[in-house]
């Protein structure tokens, strides 16, 4: 990632003839392998060389995939940063895509045979548009772990809490769609259709107990860490509910036909195996709450029913009018067979089926009908009530946090600024400083000349040394003691002489003002007469 360099080829493009989307053999664009190879120097991770390249590309008209269709079907980069965990990339990528309703416009979309720029109505959901990021984080640690890899915990959970923050659902459950990018899946999602991302988490819990005999305590430990770590960061952060229904395998209640699933080209994990397909998961036993067993690998009824409180308890969110939610009341939400999509029938993150017990609401962001449960939060506008889903709660929540911080943030700089400015000196100040300084130099080495040296060690020797020592050097310290009186007499003269000089340089300094005074009033005696036409 040389942004320099970069910069340099950009600047000279049209000359040249360098195309900002030319595409490799696998169909990849410039923008497209600066976030998904992309290194800094030494090859590591380096968010800000990535920023900076993202924008130079983008300002000259870079995009993430081709204007037309390719062989290749790439994977999209967000989800190959989500894989890689590469939380820090991550974070940038985010602030280049489309990631507030309504979901629109010309935008780097899947289309139905491949991933090209196309102007659109994305009708998805957030999680549907950039293939089930949560969910696939949480499928490949699954797949790890069952494997006895151990991942970084901070960096797995650094990434999920990332996904939760930007708005992607933690109750919404895995839609099969029409297999349109199946190729481009480094971890297949066929295993958990019809799963949440805590109903996964829960079945890499009891994979993990299954194979616990098979690990050493180190790494057991490591890995059951990261369970407890997602699974707080779910629920505190995301408020993933333990009470949802155990995954099925039908398909969504609608009233629309779903689109049909096309057969699969690759089942199999990114470890290069069908393993992914063929993994048998006991579905029924994944209605959390009421399996205490999975419970206890969670953590314990007690510690998750307090994570659960903590996320009821969060507060309302108030925003300004420019974030306020732009949806008439009075619309209409058409349904839409598309993934995550609308559906009068059912809540379209759960799958809850409406009926007189569960009523429909609307989340008046993503503009889809939703549970009660899944909706149970709301932002303020001027005084105006909202009602969003959690992901869009928790999205706004963090957007005003983040806001408050660069506030803070800038209010810190501009009183550091003018603390800087109160505590710099004028030049007349800085130079009568640097004298001072260097007047109370001359004055300490004077005071070390007169009593540094071995002379009060050698007074006190002959004060108390022996008879014969002190006759030894009783003339030679007389000598040495005249030698110091005349040392003082000089020292004197000296400081006499510096104190004529100070007591010079103060007169002539007197002088200057007094002169500079007398100019100043010959000058107002001139400008006066000048007014009155006369010369002087």
């Amino acid at each position: 990632l040389d942004g320099a360099s970069l910069k340099v080829l950009l600047e000279v493009q049209d000359r040249l003839g360098i195309n900002p989307n030319a595409i490799t053999i696998r169909g990849e664009t410039p923008l497209y392998t600066a976030v998904v190879h992309g290194k800094g120097f030494g090859g590591k991770s380096d968010p800000e060389a990535l920023e900076t390249c993202i924008q130079l590309l983008k300002t000259k008209g870079g995009h993430f995939f081709p204007a037309s269709a390719v062989e290749h079907v790439l994977q999209h980069p967000l989800l190959s940063l989500v894989l890689g965990s590469r939380k820090g990339d991550l974070e940038v990528l985010m602030g280049h895509l489309s990631l507030e309703f309504p979901l629109s416009g010309i935008m780097d979309v899947v289309s139905r045979t491949s991933r090209v720029v196309v102007s659109r109505t994305v009708e998805e959901s957030l999680a549907a548009l950039y293939g089930y990021p949560l969910h696939q984080l949480l499928a490949k640690f699954f797949f790890q772990m069952k494997a006895g890899t151990i991942v970084k915990k901070d960096d797995i959970v650094g990434t999920a809490r990332l996904l939760l923050l930007n708005g992607f659902e933690a109750n919404e459950r895995i839609e099969r769609g029409d297999g349109y990018d199946d190729e481009a899946k480094e971890i297949s999602l066929e295993t958990f259709v019809g799963f949440a991302p805590i109903q996964i988490l829960a079945a890499a819990a009891i994979e993990l107990e299954a194979i616990g005999p098979k690990l050493t305590e180190f790494v057991y430990g490591e890995l059951d860490s990261v369970v407890s770590g997602l699974t707080e960061e779910l629920i505190t952060m995301g408020g993933a509910r333990l009470s949802l229904e155990a995954p099925t395998l039908l398909e969504r209640p609608r009233k629309q036909k779903s689109p049909k699933k096309s057969p699969s080209s690759n089942l199999s994990s990114a470890m290069g195996s069908n393993e992914s397909a063929t993994v048998l998961i006991d579905r029924a036993s994944l209605k959390i709450d009421a399996n205490e067993h999975i419970m206890h690998l969670l953590g314990g009824r007690a510690r998750l029913d307090k994570a659960q409180i903590s996320y009821t308890e969060l507060g309302r969110v108030m925003l300004d009018e420019s974030r306020a939610p732009r949806r008439d009341d009075s619309s209409n939400i058409e349904d839409s067979s598309a993934k995550g999509g609308n559906s009068e029938r059912s809540c379209a993150i759960c799958w809850k089926s409406f009926s007189l017990l569960n009523r429909k609401h609307r989340c008046r962001v993503s503009w889809r009908h939703l549970c009660d449960e899944c909706s149970s939060k709301r932002i303020h506008v001027n005084g105006k009530e909202y009602r969003v889903s959690d992901g869009q709660f928790v999205r706004a929540k963090a957007t005003n946090e983040k806001q408050a911080v660069k506030r803070a943030t800038i209010s810190q700089g501009m009183a550091n600024s003018a603390e800087s400015t109160a505590n710099k000196s004028t030049p007349s100040e800085e130079l009568a400083r640097v004298r001072r300084q260097r007047l109370e130099a001359e004055e300490k080495a004077n005071r070390d000349s007169l009593f540094g040296g071995n002379i009060m060690g050698q007074a006190t020797n002959f004060l108390f040394g022996d008879e014969e020592e002190q006759q030894q050097q009783k003339q030679q310290s007389q000598d040495q003691m005249t030698g110091l009186v005349n040392s003082l007499g000089e020292t004197r003269n000296a400081l006499l002489e510096r104190g004529d000089k100070l007591s010079s340089l103060n007169e002539k300094s007197e002088k200057m003002v007094s002169a500079s005074e007398d100019f100043a009033k010959m000058a107002t005696e001139l400008r006066k007469q000048s007014e009155r036409g006369l010369f002087w």
